[in-house]
């Protein structure tokens, strides 16, 4: 009895098949879906503990201050540009 070899190209074979990672918009949404919501989460920690790094620190206590003022605007007017580069991130992945 024989057995039959599924052949499965990858990026090292080199076959005609085979994507390369800048070619699979699949792929390149969920980078850039990961890329968009680690940097949500590092805007909401600088936002809420940036306290603690912005002592005897002029620039980043100033960089802070604007940062809490424009988080504050936003939750006023509902609308966080963070925010809506993620939901337009996933509505990217979604259509592809």
């Amino acid at each position: 009895m024989q057995t039959q070899e599924h052949y499965a190209p990858t990026l090292e074979s080199g076959g005609s098949e085979a994507r390369s990672i800048g070619q699979s918009p699949i792929l390149a949404a969920h980078v850039l879906v990961e890329a968009v919501l680690f940097l949500h989460l590092f805007w909401c920690g600088w936002v809420l503990l940036g306290w603690t790094v912005t002592r005897r620190r002029p620039l980043l206590r100033t960089l802070h201050i604007a940062s809490l003022i424009y988080a504050i605007a936003g939750l006023l007017r509902r609308q966080c540009l963070v925010s809506m580069l993620f939901l337009m991130a996933l509505c990217f992945v979604r259509l592809s």
